[in-house]
């Protein structure tokens, strides 16, 4: 590869995990703006919180880190639900076996996101005709797909 490209896409790659960044950082501060002020009748605003209170929102950042996840954990989650599924997917049908699992995919541009790691992880996944599939393990048939 071209040094300029790898150059590049190493810098894109670097933008994208500090945009990511900036957007929880946005997120989570627009949360805990509306739960900790309250209006004290003279115009001003003071936060009001409780141990509780930042206790119960701490753990629910972790819940969220925890849900979000990292590229690998979706590349196993994938995993799974081809082998679960027993048949090449599109990008679009993972991320909705992604999300109806329960897991949030950090991107605007889901079936995108899903891509480049399928992509990034070329020794485990390859694009056959129905979507995507495990690298080195036969592709079923559409006769092995039924019942």
């Amino acid at each position: 590869m071209d040094s300029a490209l790898a150059n590049a896409l190493k810098r894109k790659e670097e933008l994208e995990r500090e945009l990511e960044r900036v957007n929880q950082f946005i997120q989570l501060y627009g949360e805990f703006s509306k739960e900790s002020k309250a209006d004290d009748g003279v115009g001003m605003r003071q936060t009001h919180t409780s141990n509780a209170n930042l206790h119960g929102r701490a753990e629910t950042l972790r819940h969220k880190m925890k849900v979000r996840g990292r590229p690998d954990d979706f590349a196993d989650i994938m995993e799974a639900i081809l082998r679960e599924r027993k048949r090449p997917m599109p990008r679009g049908i993972l991320v909705s076996e992604i999300e109806r699992r329960g897991h949030v995919i950090p991107s605007r541009d889901k079936a995108r996101y899903l891509g480049t790691i399928l992509w990034r992880q070329s020794d485990r996944f390859e694009s056959v005709d129905g979507g995507y599939w495990l690298k080195g393990v036969p592709v079923p048939k559409s006769a092995d797909l039924i019942g």
